[in-house]
C-alpha cells in the first residue's frame, strides 16, 4: 500500500507540476507499528484518505496516470476488503 501511495503522489506531481497543500503527503511509517494488523489498517486508512483528497482536489480526467494509479489502488483495496469479509 505504501508503494501505491507513492505511485499516486509521483504521478500527480508529474502530471500537475505540484502536489497541492490539501493533499497529505506524509505516508505513515508502518514499520514502526508493531501490531501487523494495526499497521495494515493504518496504511489502508491513509491510502483511502489520499485517494479521496486527490479526487477532490483535481480533475483526474486531466491526469490519466494518476487516475490509473488510483484505480489500481481501489482495486487492491477492494480485494483486501473482500478477503477480510470472507
Amino acid at each position: 500500500m505504501k508503494h501505491l501511495s507513492k505511485k499516486i503522489l509521483k504521478n500527480l506531481e508529474k502530471e500537475k507540476g505540484e502536489i497541492l497543500e490539501e493533499i497529505n503527503t506524509d505516508i505513515p511509517n508502518y514499520k514502526e507499528i508493531e501490531d501487523h494488523k494495526e499497521a495494515k489498517e493504518t496504511m489502508k486508512a491513509y491510502l483511502e484518505e489520499l485517494i479521496n483528497e486527490v479526487e477532490t482536489a483535481i480533475k483526474t480526467d486531466n491526469a490519466p496516470k494518476t487516475q490509473e494509479a488510483i484505480e489500481e489502488a481501489k482495486e487492491i483495496l477492494n480485494v483486501k476488503q473482500q478477503d477480510i469479509t470472507s
